[in-house]
């Protein structure tokens, strides 16, 4: 009976450093996540700066020769 609940302590504890493991590498895999997903919302908001910024200037040169 005590080897027993030796084994399963013993099973128990590699259990819970296996989810300690996953738990780490979810939140790094998450933090990596946002910080791609930040880098691509920022990207669309320079593109669209551009493209409103294009527009302006556009614009302006035809304000000027009309």
């Amino acid at each position: 009976m005590e080897k027993e609940i030796y084994c399963l302590t013993k099973e128990l504890k590699t259990k819970e450093d296996q989810n300690k493991e996953v738990t780490k590498e979810y939140t790094e895999l998450v933090a990596h996540f946002i910080t791609v997903e930040q880098m691509l919302i920022n990207r669309q908001e320079v593109f669209a700066t551009i493209h409103w910024e294009g527009q302006v200037f556009t614009q302006q040169a035809k304000d000027i020769c009309e």
